[in-house]
């Protein structure tokens, strides 16, 4: 009965761990021509939504120094 009772907790810790998800952050420079910055931050702003959408695999956010991969 013990052993089931040690078990069974094992098996129920190990569920309700999840590892971390990559924090993930998109930006671009804002120097040169307004319209090639312009231009780019649409490209930041689509690329961020469309990852934002992946929230099972990583979680976009708006600072580079919380990220563990920025771009």
């Amino acid at each position: 009965m013990f052993t089931l009772l040690v078990v069974s907790a094992l098996l129920l810790a190990s569920q309700s761990t999840k590892p971390a998800l990559p924090l993930v952050c998109i930006t671009t420079s804002d120097e040169g021509d307004a319209s090639d910055v312009k231009g780019r931050q649409e490209s930041v702003k689509d690329s961020a939504g469309r990852l934002a959408s992946k929230k099972k695999d990583l979680v976009v956010v708006d600072e580079k120094d919380r990220a563990d991969f920025a771009r």
